[in-house]
């Protein structure tokens, strides 16, 4: 099993649901995206506030020291004004650094409400983590033509430079499949946007063989051991799963024979329902694997939080297994 495959998971979540119905993420967190700028680290997330019955999706920000303790959270972007294509919520930041500048790719949605569709895909950036500016060109990228497998909504995006282009990686869900499969698009600039013609690159699988036959989603791509490595998650109705695929060429992929690389935990823990929406990250020979647990609240609703496993155990870190 190489290192990039070994999950030890924490004891305990790194980052929760403030509980409080005022903050930003008060209800829910989830879609933990890191990346390093200056001397420390970042993660941007979608945090999910819950008033009166109502579900209300935007994005914000922490860092970090040591990848496994987080502070300083804060919101970072707003829902757009009446009529804009991110009035109802966004969710899902990409988020990336190109020098002085971070920008972040994210989902905007028209309805307030979880994932409200259509979704399309939002450009934003800053230079300093502060001020935060909205492209004059949103939606960058959007669904696809009538019939086709993402017609209805685009989701989370994976952003990467890669021959003097940007790949952008994401899943979508349309009529011509009826489930959530996952596509490429490339661009010389992050505004205009071409799709790889042979989309999805990665589709649904056999029920009874793959169990990702009805969402295969979130994107998040490496190159390890000479060949790319695209880590998502399959959904099979039941339960969410971290799942893999590899490739020579980032347009044809193969499903790893160990799928699912990191299952839903035993009953009663922070994982129990849904183990999913990666993020890896290696540092000093450890790969640090973030992602959304899901557990059942005791009112029977959701209970979504940022939880960590590492591929080494970690000194003076608490682990579960």
């Amino acid at each position: 099993m190489p290192a990039y495959l070994q999950r030890h998971k924490l004891a305990d979540l790194i980052l929760r649901p403030t509980g409080n119905e005022a903050d930003f993420d008060g209800h829910a967190v989830e879609c933990p995206k890191v990346f390093r700028y200056g001397d420390r680290w970042y993660m941007a997330y979608t945090g999910i506030a819950k008033r009166g019955g109502v579900i209300h999706e935007t994005i914000g920000l922490c860092e970090s020291d040591d990848l496994v303790h987080w502070r300083n959270r804060r919101q970072i972007l707003t829902p757009g004004k009446p009529g804009e294509f991110d009035h109802g919520g966004m969710s899902g930041p990409f988020t990336w650094a190109e020098g002085k500048r971070v920008y972040t790719m994210y989902c905007g949605f028209p309805r307030v409400g979880y994932e409200s569709r259509p979704g399309l895909h939002g450009l934003a950036w800053t230079d300093d983590l502060k001020t935060w500016h909205k492209s004059p060109h949103n939606p960058v990228h959007g669904i696809g033509p009538k019939g086709t497998w993402s017609d209805n909504i685009v989701y989370q995006a994976f952003v990467m430079k890669h021959d003097g282009q940007y790949w952008m990686f994401y899943n979508a869900h349309g009529s011509e499949d009826n489930c959530e499969q996952i596509g490429v698009a490339i661009s010389p600039d992050l505004v205009n946007w071409f799709e790889y013609e042979h989309n999805p690159i990665i589709r649904k699988g056999d029920p009874k063989r793959d169990r990702d036959h009805v969402i295969i989603a979130d994107p998040w791509v490496m190159r390890l051991d000479g060949k790319w490595h695209l880590f998502y998650f399959g959904y099979d109705g039941a339960h969410a799963r971290e799942c893999l695929a590899t490739s020579d060429d980032l347009l044809g992929w193969t499903k790893s024979p160990l799928n699912p690389i990191m299952d839903a935990g035993p009953p009663g823990s922070y994982d129990d329902l849904h183990c999913h929406k990666p993020c890896v990250i290696e540092h000093d020979g450890v790969f640090y694997h973030f992602y959304t647990p899901v557990a059942k609240r005791a009112d029977g609703s959701e209970y979504r939080a940022i939880g960590l496993a590492t591929s080494k155990r970690l000194g003076g870190v608490e682990y579960r297994d």
